[in-house]
């Protein structure tokens, strides 16, 4: 089937078409008069001179009685009314406003997750309140805005493919910066402080060893520094446990709990502890680290420091061969002495122990609750 629009040039510029100038062109070509048109369809003449003069549409009925007077299809008289009405629709200002804002909205969607987007009433907004959300989630103003955006962020190194997780990269996009706009809205309490990372990392160490209003306690060390930090609900396959980031005056810390258990929670706190004071040093940058990912120098420092700060690296060591001559069953009662000895919840050692050996089938005997 050929384009209307190419069908109907030969009756004038498509953009002024009237169905009445067809039907003015058909009945010159065919010599026939209007009176004529009455006589043989029995169509009154006040009809066909409105349907003329572009006061009246055609209708399927006078559409299939000028296909039999004039020999000319009804199918195709119909198209041309339709497309003519949809030219018009088009025209209106309210309907073009909506047309760009529904393709706007389309260009939009196709980048982020809707899932990932922290706001439980944005499933039910209309289409510009979303597109509004999402471009203050992003901190942008507009289409071009976020598309430029979104062509930086898939080139950057943020987007560190997992080995043994799927990650869904528009979900983690849209995790990110939902994180970086709670951030925004966060004020500091107070000036950051990074001279004294490793006191505020002491503090940190004895609050996961007491185990006791443990996040509430962490929130209040780091604000002390002028750290914030912010817990944000684990996505569907974005494999993070945290994130760090700066912005404005002051570094943010992003939690989510993937792994509830306090060993994970004390190590993420103190890995991006130490993304803050070794990597983030200006407004903008920013560490992340997808569970899976090829370990870069950044990330293996990040996790020397969170190390360092439970128990060093030279004792580890030598625990660690030591314990090697003990029984699965009892290894346990090692690592508490040496906790105790150092100062350390006995589950972050024991963590870190399993982690590194993939013995996670021993005897599980230390509490893994944040309380």
């Amino acid at each position: 089937m050929s384009n209307i629009s190419d069908e109907i040039k030969k009756y004038g510029q498509p953009e002024c078409l009237t169905i009445g100038n067809v039907v003015t062109q058909i009945l010159k070509e065919r010599g026939i008069k209007q009176k004529e048109m009455t006589e043989l369809t029995g169509i009154p003449a006040t009809v066909i001179n409105a349907l003329i003069n572009g006061k009246r549409n055609m209708t399927t009925e006078t559409a299939i009685l000028f296909e039999t007077a004039l020999g000319v299809s009804a199918d195709f008289l119909m198209r041309i009314q339709t497309h003519i009405e949809l030219e018009k629709a088009r025209k209106k200002r309210d309907i073009a406003e909506r047309v760009d804002m529904i393709s706007e909205w389309s260009a939009i969607k196709d980048k982020i997750s809707v899932n990932a987007i922290d706001n439980e009433d944005f499933v039910s907004m209309r289409i510009s309140e979303k597109i509004s959300c999402v471009y203050n989630i992003f901190g942008v103003d507009n289409l071009s805005d976020f598309l430029s955006l979104t062509i930086k962020e898939q080139n950057s190194s943020f987007y560190k493919k997992s080995s043994k997780l799927k990650v869904d990269q528009k979900a983690l996009f849209t995790w990110k910066y939902s994180c970086m706009n709670i951030s925004e809205a966060t004020n500091a309490t107070a000036e950051f402080n990074k001279g004294g990372i490793d006191e505020l990392a002491k503090k940190l160490n004895a609050i996961f060893r007491e185990n006791k209003n443990t996040i509430e306690r962490t929130d209040n060390a780091l604000a002390e520094y002028g750290i914030k930090l912010i817990r944000k609900d684990k996505v569907e396959q974005v494999p993070v446990d945290g994130m760090s980031f700066w912005r404005g005056s002051n570094p943010t810390i992003v939690y989510t709990l993937r792994l509830k258990t306090i060993d994970n929670f004390a190590f993420t706190i103190m890995h991006e502890l130490g993304h803050v004071k070794m990597h983030l040093e200006k407004d903008g940058e920013e560490m992340i680290n997808v569970d899976g990912a090829e370990t870069d120098d950044k990330e293996r420092e990040a996790n020397d420091f969170a190390n360092n700060v439970f128990i060093a690296q030279r004792e580890w060591n030598a625990m660690k061969e030591r314990l090697k001559t003990w029984n699965q069953y009892t290894v346990h009662i090692a690592i508490k002495k040496e906790a105790d000895r150092l100062g350390v919840n006995p589950q972050i050692l024991f963590g870190r122990y399993m982690h590194e050996t993939g013995l996670y089938r021993l005897r599980r005997v230390f509490d893994t609750e944040i309380k």
